[in-house]
């Protein structure tokens, strides 16, 4: 099942014994397996991982039961997929015991091998896969999580939030909890301006946005140089912001759907998505080509490790592009 289903399985309080969380957001994984700690409230946690797994003991811990009817969860959290027999044989020893719970985390990428090896399959309630959460999803993530903790954020706020922790949902609760403390109950836009600092992401983002519109590149090698970040790191997020470009750009040429749903796959906030439109409309194919064609001849000279003054370099590189 997904995770509004699950949701509905939490608000029935009727957790099943054995459960298997997978798919691609590792943080929505980690979240649900507190939801379900916090529902079961078992006095007895019993977690392995992939480097101190082993069946006998992951089996002892949850065959016996607890003392004095306590409630025990056995969680295995693994990037390896457990075998199928020893499933079985984990799922089968919960039936020792009324008060005993598995919980299998799995975070590698085999989603479809892995699901059917969980057993009791007829059931399908046994199984979580959580896919990255759109904008959407952290939008009511934020809504919640600040309802939780009795303060409001306007829409725009929300949003705001969320450029500027680039959709990163960890960094984001960690401001709402600063935000918490803060003392105010109803935020906007500026107090969220004023509050949240700028993920290192956004700040470079910004910073690449600034060179393209401008072509001063002053800017860019100062950033990087005070916040100590590498030169390689800075041209691999500069392609994927061309390559964006090129996304938006060539969708317009097609007279396709230009907006960000259509061309990412995802909704940007509405200032973010303006700014791309704009650039993209800067440069016509054909330079984008050039740009991204320059931009990797620059990164595999780097990565092989034959430029001598990195910064001389990569300011020259910026010179190249700006003349295009």
């Amino acid at each position: 099942m997904y995770q509004r289903e699950f949701d509905k399985v939490l608000r029935s309080k009727k957790i099943p014994k054995s459960l298997m969380f997978f798919g691609e957001s590792h943080f929505l994984i980690d979240r649900y397996l507190e939801k379900v700690k916090s529902m079961i409230s078992a006095d007895d946690i019993f977690t392995f991982y992939d480097f101190d797994y082993n069946l006998e003991s992951a089996k002892s811990s949850i065959s016996q039961g607890s003392l004095f009817s306590e409630t025990t969860l056995l969680v295995i959290k693994s990037e390896q997929k457990i075998s199928n027999k020893d499933l079985k044989i984990l799922i089968d020893s919960l039936k020792n015991s009324d008060s005993s719970y598995f919980l299998y985390l799995y975070y590698g990428d085999n989603f479809k091998d892995v699901q059917k090896s969980f057993l009791p399959k007829e059931k399908g309630v046994n199984f979580v896969r959580f896919f990255n959460p759109n904008f959407v999803d952290i939008q009511n993530i934020i809504y919640n999580e600040a309802k939780e903790r009795d303060i409001q954020i306007s829409q725009d706020g929300i949003n705001q939030l969320i450029y500027l922790q680039n959709s990163n949902i960890s960094l984001i609760l960690g401001e709402i909890t600063k935000i918490a403390n803060y003392g105010k109950k109803n935020l906007n836009k500026e107090d969220i301006l004023n509050i949240v600092s700028p993920s290192g992401d956004i700040e470079l983002d910004r910073i690449i946005n600034f060179y393209f519109n401008s072509k001063n590149f002053s800017k860019l090698i100062q950033f990087i140089d005070l916040k100590n970040i590498d030169e390689v790191m800075t041209i691999s997020y500069m392609v994927k912001f061309v390559e964006e470009l090129y996304l938006f750009r060539s969708a317009f040429e097609r007279g396709e759907n230009s907006d960000a749903l259509s061309v990412l796959g995802r909704k940007l906030p509405p200032h973010v998505e303006q700014e791309k439109q704009e650039n993209w409309r800067r440069f016509s194919l054909h330079q984008i080509e050039k740009i991204l064609i320059l931009l990797m001849k620059a990164e595999l000279k780097f990565k092989s490790g034959k430029v001598g003054d990195k910064t001389s370099f990569f300011s020259q590189m910026l010179i190249s592009i700006s003349r295009i």
